[in-house]
């Protein structure tokens, strides 16, 4: 059932306020909602709702903008309503001061920022930017006690607009509570924020002070404590600057203006060197009008690591509709890369202004243990709520057919099965079973070394993926289907034609395997079967890639060369044959030269391949008639007594060039 409630805002009529003082209401453009805070009670501020005092008084209308907060108790049933307008019994609206009048409370804008503090979050701190000729200053309601406090009066301090944000939190390592204050145009325009105390009903002392570094940035206009550890301890500040341009770093140069793009500082105790201090800066898109920062809001731990995590505003980016960015909490500060952008366009197409306000309180709305979020739109009179999806934990592992214990590719490896393998699980919030997206990249890191991979998928491609239904609370890791891999350059490779040699007459079954080793480069092991005295012989080299750009070109040292000489894998299709030339200097300037052809397989090339390569090698002045050809086929038994891992270097007969 819904029930219609009777409102309990008056209109522009006289009033009491909490204290039985007499107001008279001025609610026409009072921004009522300028700033809300919850607590026991939720408080509702009007920063430029005005009272009428000069009509109390019979005289000739006239408003002061002192602002009011409304208190409505949680519990509703009691529906009475506190209102706590800027006034004060002890002072008047303004006095005159050497020829200038000085404004106490007349345009005080009190309700620009508002929050409950306290253990039991019964103390109203309520900001009020225009106190004191808007030098600007901080309200403090509790245990019936009113604290209006601003530092001692300062012409030059005028219009900084202290209070215009406020927060409080335990900045300054030592336990104790603080309360921040953002003014936005001190610091002669760059904007600066003050960590200060109070030190009696007028006055505050300031603990610690932090600048903006840009004109008109308005550093400090907004401002969020978070307790990123989650210790109760500590608090670090989080400050926006939305206005931001990076006007600093440019030259004359006004098409690179990134006008209003908007930053984010982080500031926090460091123990080591006592002080309150940068500890970074975070950016959203860097584009212009974005005005990333322009809201700031701690949702809690929503990535259930330990850490809170913090959401920010970037209210005019994509033009003008809007997006928010996530940023998770990591050791004392946050990630300095997003976890999360949430643009308003693929929420809704009309949406504007998505993220110039975020909910400062916490609220589990589904009851799934994690706290949700709401975001204004105030270009489109819009809210949006985002909920929070539980986070799950997932264990991925990699199994493969490989039948040593330690999953090492032995030299007759020509391939294997691999499956990728999951064990899931989650709180009691999260789901029973997802559907899980995966990509595997065979072979990534040494693609990012700019190496030739050394295993590619049975296809051809350099990549598996798939999807697996993974059910929540399996011991046993549940896997995919098997995907087929088979190795490439690397490995053994089985000499099917050679240019002939003499020294090579007694040695038949040649075998060349390549391995990586750790330092990246190639372990060559040439074995020829010796028919004289009926066993393997093996020469070791040790290869190394010139040119990452060209991995084919290596050049290698063996035991029985004074210099090192090239090696050249001159053609290849990694699976099937490769074709290799190398070329070994002699004494009075003379040199040998070797072209191989390489069969992944013992039973040879097809006719096909043959006929392309002796084309290829034709090319190069190389008389294939004189190619001599090995019958791998008779060399399985053998090969059964050959074992290791490296890179081989062949040896063949020489041809003149």
């Amino acid at each position: 059932m819904i029930n219609m409630c009777v409102s309990s805002f008056k209109g522009n009529v006289e009033d009491t306020d909490y204290a039985g003082n007499k107001i008279y209401h001025g609610k026409d453009n009072g921004w009522l909602g300028g700033s809300l805070a919850v607590g026991d009670a939720v408080l509702i501020c009007a920063p430029r709702w005005q009272n009428n005092i000069e009509t109390l008084e019979n005289r000739t209308p006239l408003s002061h903008m002192n602002g009011i907060c409304y208190e409505i108790p949680r519990v509703l049933d009691t529906f009475t309503i506190g209102k706590y307008p800027f006034l004060s019994k002890d002072e008047d609206q303004r006095t005159l001061n050497e020829s200038h009048y000085y404004h106490h409370y007349m345009h005080g804008m009190m309700g620009m920022s508002a929050q409950y503090t306290g253990d039991t979050d019964e103390i109203m701190l309520i900001g009020a930017p225009g106190l004191r000729d808007a030098s600007g200053g901080l309200v403090e309601f509790g245990n019936n006690v009113v604290k209006i406090a601003s530092e001692s009066y300062d012409l030059e301090r005028n219009n900084d607009y202290f209070g215009y944000a406020l927060t409080s939190g335990k900045f300054l390592g030592d336990g104790a509570n603080y309360i921040a204050l953002g003014g936005p145009r001190g610091n002669s325009g760059t904007g600066q924020v003050k960590i200060v105390k109070l030190v009696n009903t007028s006055y505050y002392e300031v603990k610690a002070i932090v600048n903006g570094e840009e004109p008109g940035s308005y550093f400090g206009s907004v401002l969020c404590a978070v307790d990123v550890d989650n210790t109760k301890n500590s608090d670090v500040l989080v400050v926006g600057a939305p206005f931001y341009g990076n006007l600093t770093q440019i030259n004359i140069d006004v098409n690179n203006i990134n006008e209003d793009e908007g930053k984010v500082y982080v500031y926090g105790f460091d123990s080591t060197s006592g002080m309150f201090k940068e500890l970074q800066q975070l950016s959203g898109s860097n584009t212009k009008n974005s005005r990333f920062g322009s809201a700031i809001c701690s949702p809690g731990d929503i990535n259930n690591d330990g850490a809170l995590d913090i959401a920010i505003g970037a209210p005019f980016e994509e033009d003008g509709k809007g997006a928010i960015y996530i940023f998770n909490g990591y050791q004392g500060k946050f990630w300095h890369r997003p976890s999360q952008i949430i643009k308003a366009s693929s929420i809704n197409s009309n949406l504007k202004e998505f993220g110039m306000y975020l909910s400062q309180f916490n609220m589990d709305v589904d009851d799934n243990l994690y706290n949700d979020l709401v975001i204004g739109a105030p270009g489109s009179d819009s809210v949006v709520m985002l909920k929070s999806n539980p986070t799950i934990s997932m264990e991925v592992s990699l199994k493969t057919s490989l039948i040593n214990p330690v999953n090492v590719i032995q030299d007759d490896d020509e391939r294997f099965a691999i499956q990728v393998c999951f064990k899931y699980t989650g709180d009691k919030s999260s789901p029973p079973d997802v559907i899980v997206n995966y990509t595997v990249f065979i072979d990534n890191s040494m693609t990012q070394q700019g190496i030739q991979e050394r295993i590619l998928a049975e296809d051809g491609s350099y990549t598996v993926a798939g999807d697996k239904k993974v059910i929540k609370g399996y011991e046993i890791p549940q896997c995919s289907n098997n995907y087929t891999v088979v190795i490439q350059f690397l490995g053994p490779w089985f000499g099917v034609e050679q240019f002939p040699e003499f020294k090579q007459i007694d040695l038949v079954c040649p075998v060349t395997v390549f391995n990586l080793n750790i330092n990246y480069t190639i372990r060559i092991e040439q074995r020829d079967y010796n028919t004289l005295d009926e066993q393997y012989q093996q020469q070791d080299g040790t290869a190394t890639v010139l040119n990452p750009l060209d991995p084919g070109k290596w050049q290698v040292r063996d035991s029985q060369q004074q210099y090192p000489y090239p090696y050249w894998v001159i053609d290849t299709d990694y699976r099937r044959f490769a074709v290799t030339w190398t070329c070994i200097d002699l004494f009075n300037g003379s040199h040998l030269q070797y072209v191989f052809v390489l069969s992944r397989s013992r039973r040879g090339l097809p006719q096909y391949i043959r006929y392309l390569i002796h084309r290829y090698l034709q090319a190069f002045g190389v008389d294939t008639r004189n190619l001599q050809s090995n019958d791998q086929t008779t060399c399985y038994t053998a090969a059964q007594n050959t074992t290791g891992s490296g890179s081989t270097f062949q040896r063949g007969r020489p041809f003149q060039r």
